[in-house]
C-alpha cells in the first residue's frame, strides 16, 4: 500500500490535521481532515486495489458525493454517517461547507486476517452505509481522533489497539452476508435527509417531534423509529447533540457573549445553557472557552 497522506496531501492541496501511517499491527494509515471554510471544490479519490477505506463525518458538513461516476448524495452528510469504498473504488466528493473527518485506510490482509478468512485469494465484501451511523462505531472513532493528538512514543500502538476494535466491529455490522439480520444499518432517505437539513437550520427554534416529522412527511412515530434506526439515536438526542456542537464551534471560534450563544443554539436562558453544556461536554461554557 503506497502513502495515502503523501499521495492525498499532493491531490487535494490539503495537509490533514492530524495523521498516522504504517500502524504496526494492521499497517492502517489513519487522518483527520479538517477544514473550518468552506473551500468549494471537489476532492477526489482513487482508491488502490489493496485497500480498503472506511470514512466517518464528525461533524455535519454539506456535500454532493459520487462514487464510480454515480451520484450518492447531495444535501447535508450528518455527524456520525460513515462510508466504506471497497478496493479499487473512486469516489468523489464536492465540499459545500466546512468539514471534519476521519479517514481509515485499511490493507486488504488486514481486514481479512481480522475477519478470519482462511485462503489468502479471498475478499471481505462490505456493504457501504452511506453515510448511516453505526452506534458501536462512534465511540471508537471518536478515541481514535483524540488519540491523534498524542505525540509519544506509545501513540501508534495504542491507535493500532483501536482499530483492530474498530475493524471487528465494521465486519460483524457490515459483512454482506450479515445484512439480512434486523440489525443492520438504515439509509437515510429524502424524508430523513429534509428533517435533518431541517434541524440543523433551525437549531435556535423550539423544535417539536411533531414539527419535525411533518417537514418529512411521517406520523411521530413512523418517523422517531426510521431516523433512530438511520442516525443511531432518537431525534431529540440529535437534535441536542447539534446544538452542543454548533456552541462548541461558538465558543471556540466566535466572540459572542454565552448568552448570545445559548439562544442561537436553542437554549432557553444561560443558566439551562450552561447545565446542559457541562453535563454533555464536562466542563462549562466559559471553562471550555478558556481551555480550548
Amino acid at each position: 500500500m503506497s502513502n495515502p497522506v503523501e499521495r492525498l496531501t499532493a491531490e487535494w492541496r490539503l495537509a490533514p490535521a492530524a495523521a498516522l501511517s504504517d500502524l504496526p499491527y494492521t499497517g492502517m494509515a489513519i487522518m483527520r481532515w479538517t477544514c473550518r471554510t468552506a473551500l468549494k471544490r471537489e476532492f477526489v479519490s482513487h482508491v488502490g486495489d489493496d485497500v480498503h477505506v472506511f470514512s466517518y463525518v464528525l461533524r455535519d458538513l454539506r456535500a454532493t458525493s459520487w462514487l464510480d461516476g454515480r451520484q450518492v448524495w447531495d444535501g447535508v452528510i450528518p455527524a456520525h454517517g460513515l462510508r466504506i469504498h471497497a478496493p479499487a473504488a473512486e469516489p468523489c466528493w464536492f465540499a459545500h461547507s466546512a468539514f471534519d473527518s476521519m479517514q481509515f485506510h485499511v490493507p486488504v490482509d488486514a481486514l481479512r486476517d481480522m475477519a478470519g478468512g482462511p485462503a489468502r485469494s479471498s475478499r471481505i465484501e462490505l456493504k457501504d452505509p452511506v453515510y448511516a451511523s453505526e452506534p458501536g462505531v462512534t465511540p471508537l472513532v471518536h478515541a481514535v481522533a483524540s488519540a491523534l493528538d498524542r505525540h509519544d512514543q506509545l501513540t501508534s500502538a495504542y491507535v493500532d489497539g483501536l482499530a483492530i476494535a474498530l475493524l471487528s466491529r465494521l465486519v460483524s455490522q457490515f459483512s454482506k452476508p450479515g445484512f439480512d439480520c434486523p440489525r443492520r444499518a438504515v439509509t437515510l432517505d429524502a424524508r430523513l435527509r429534509r428533517a435533518v437539513d431541517f434541524i440543523n437550520t433551525h437549531l435556535a427554534d423550539d423544535l417539536r417531534l411533531a414539527t419535525i416529522s411533518a417537514v418529512a412527511g411521517l406520523s411521530p412515530y413512523h418517523f422517531s423509529h426510521l431516523f433512530t434506526a438511520a442516525i443511531g439515536i432518537p431525534p431529540h438526542r440529535y437534535l441536542l447533540k447539534q446544538r452542543i456542537e454548533r456552541a462548541r464551534q461558538r465558543l471556540l471560534f466566535g466572540r459572542e457573549t454565552v448568552l448570545a450563544i445559548a439562544l442561537d443554539c436553542g437554549f432557553k436562558d444561560a443558566s439551562h445553557f450552561a447545565r446542559v453544556f457541562a453535563r454533555e461536554t464536562g466542563l462549562s461554557p466559559r471553562r471550555f472557552r478558556q481551555t480550548c
